[in-house]
């Protein structure tokens, strides 16, 4: 463990040391508060949509693009510039866990992130509409539990997905289509917004635990509902450890079989 320990230290050491990256992404948090809530203010005129009102879509929103912005990871990225200059080869063989390894380094990252980027939500909400009128003070622990199992989602969607350069030499058209399908199930629409057909899909689809389950949790928070959704962000975490630690052992083979 000390060594996965050592990694979280160093990601979270090179983020406090790149300090101008997390301010451009603050400006972008930002403009992407103001922008939304301009928008969603202007079709809340007529009243409320599918129970929420304007001042719990503006926090849904502080919360869906908290996730978004502050608990991203770069190993899509990175795995790809791993895989092309064949220097994956050599970190699968390290006496650590390839996914671990990525995960406790983006963590530094995050944890870093989450507090920065919470502070400056909060400091948005309260500005744009105000307290948030449904917040329940118990919830508080299982947003949290939310946001973590969401990050654990994510990062191990993109782990799976950047494999995808073994099978195709290009492959950034699969984070486009994965960054889309986020933004479309509960990042900027709630599940609860689409048609009938389509919540029953977003719901079956590990996509709208990332961002629609902890800021669902946040705004309208009932104990049934917390059940429900923590129980399906388990399930997908377990399911995507797994599929993700069957594709590196598949890559890995791949590569003992073309000689390391």
């Amino acid at each position: 463990m000390r060594k996965y320990l050592v990694m979280l230290r160093v990601g979270l050491r090179n983020t406090m040391a790149y300090r101008t990256a997390v301010a451009g992404r603050l400006c972008m948090y930002t403009a992407f508060i103001l922008i939304f809530f301009s928008l969603w203010r202007d079709i809340y005129q007529d009243g409320g949509v599918e129970g929420l009102t304007l001042n719990q879509m503006l926090w849904y929103l502080c919360m869906t693009e908290l996730c978004a912005f502050a608990c991203r990871s770069n190993v899509f990225r990175q795995m790809n510039d791993d895989i092309k200059n064949g220097s994956i080869a050599y970190q699968l063989n390290r006496p650590m866990n390839y996914g671990a390894y990525h995960l406790l380094s983006s963590l530094g990252d995050m944890a870093f992130s989450f507090v920065v980027f919470g502070a400056l939500a909060v400091v948005l909400g309260l500005i744009t509409v105000g307290p948030l009128t449904t917040f329940r003070l118990e919830s508080v622990p299982l947003v949290l539990l939310s946001v973590l199992l969401s990050i654990v989602i994510n990062f191990h969607m993109m782990l799976a997905l950047g494999l995808t350069a073994f099978v195709w030499e290009e492959n950034t058209a699969v984070i486009l289509i994965h960054s889309k399908l986020l933004f479309i199930l509960g990042v900027f629409v709630p599940v609860e917004f689409l048609p009938a057909w389509a919540q029953t899909i977003a719901k079956c689809l590990p996509y709208s635990y990332v961002g629609w389950a902890p800021a669902k949790l946040l705004v309208a928070f009932d104990w049934q509902n917390c059940l429900n959704l923590l129980a399906g962000q388990v399930f997908w975490v377990v399911t995507l450890v797994l599929l993700s630690n069957w594709a590196l052992s598949g890559a890995r083979r791949a590569l003992q079989i073309n000689g390391g």
